[in-house]
């Protein structure tokens, strides 16, 4: 179902991995880890098919076969870097929001204790008006700028 608004809308879902930080040697510095993993993740996905992409332009004939490869690897990579920067919004129930809180402390998590459901509120709004592209557009473009130009000059 995810995947089917991700294709209809730009936007899909994922059901949100439950970890026990109690767990941890280091809760405040291991949660940052654990909530930087997934991004990281879509960051590595997004420059191996850029590499990809690289090795389809230097090494295969451009048809129209290629051509279909070639917008499947950039779609690929545009879908990660997308969820990348959306997930590093410092918004619960998001990955940014335990990232800026292992950091900035106890002032920080008290905020989002305090406003949990206001922000939860603000970030439906962003979605469902596409106030979240005004937002994350800019980072994505540079990001994607970027891993082209390193494979691409």
């Amino acid at each position: 179902m995810g995947f089917l608004c991700l294709m209809l809308f730009g936007f899909g879902w994922a059901k949100p991995v439950v970890i026990n930080s109690r767990n941890f040697k280091n809760p405040r510095k291991d949660d940052a880890i654990v909530s930087l993993a997934g991004p990281a993740a879509n960051f590595l996905i997004a420059f191996l098919f850029v590499a990809l992409m690289k090795a389809v332009d230097m090494f295969m004939e451009y048809n129209l076969t290629t051509q279909v490869i070639w917008e499947v690897m950039q779609s690929t990579v545009y879908i990660n870097l997308v969820l990348m920067v959306f997930n590093l919004i410092p918004i619960p129930p998001l990955d940014g929001h335990h990232i800026l809180g292992s950091i900035g402390g106890a002032r920080v998590w008290n905020f989002y204790y305090k406003y949990y459901d206001q922000l939860r509120f603000a970030m439906l709004l962003l979605i469902v008006f596409r106030g979240v592209s005004f937002i994350i557009g800019p980072a994505i473009s540079g990001l994607y700028g970027f891993l082209i130009s390193i494979f691409f000059r």
